[in-house]
């Protein structure tokens, strides 16, 4: 019978637990602490000034200030819970925890956070014009339907990047 996982024979269900929960622990306990701010503090900032760029095209009463962006009477403001950092790290748990070389991991890794990245700056595009067009839904397309789709949209971005390893010994 041939193993259908890539590099199945170096395949430890334990050790990709463990290697998951310990990048989780360690990417959460990162994000927590103080220091994290240098990476979270600039990508706020773009976050927000790309995304009011972008809405400043469609609507001249766009706003950006720091990581605060208005559109019209509805004001935002971009905080590391926005930045897809959370999602961002489980998905690289996923993909270091797979058994694979680490060259894999790392193109996985990389194309993972930007495509993770790009839905999130969809995210915040699509909550400013929910905010300002439709406020009562704003909270629930913020807290769940978007916090569901970045989720969902991670373990698709790892079983496709899975898919694309190459297979066998």
């Amino acid at each position: 019978m041939q193993a259908t996982f890539p590099h199945a024979d170096r395949f430890s269900p334990l050790r990709s637990a463990l290697t998951f929960a310990a990048t989780i622990a360690l990417g959460i306990s990162y994000w927590l602490h103080p220091a994290s701010r240098a990476v979270q503090e600039p990508l706020e900032r773009f976050l927000a000034l790309t995304t009011g760029t972008f809405l400043g095209w469609f609507d001249s009463s766009v706003s950006v200030t720091h990581t605060t962006i208005g559109v019209g009477a509805f004001v935002a403001n971009v905080v590391p819970a926005c930045t897809g950092l959370f999602t961002m790290t489980l998905y690289a748990a996923a993909v270091l925890a797979t058994p694979c070389p680490l060259r894999h991991k790392a193109r996985g890794v990389l194309g993972g956070v930007l495509a993770i990245l790009a839905l999130n700056w969809v995210r915040i595009v699509s909550l400013l014009l929910i905010g300002a067009h439709w406020l009562e839904a704003f909270e629930f397309a913020h807290l769940v339907v978007w916090q569901s789709v970045a989720l969902v949209f991670a373990v698709f971005a790892w079983l496709f990047w899975l898919q694309r390893l190459p297979h066998g010994r």
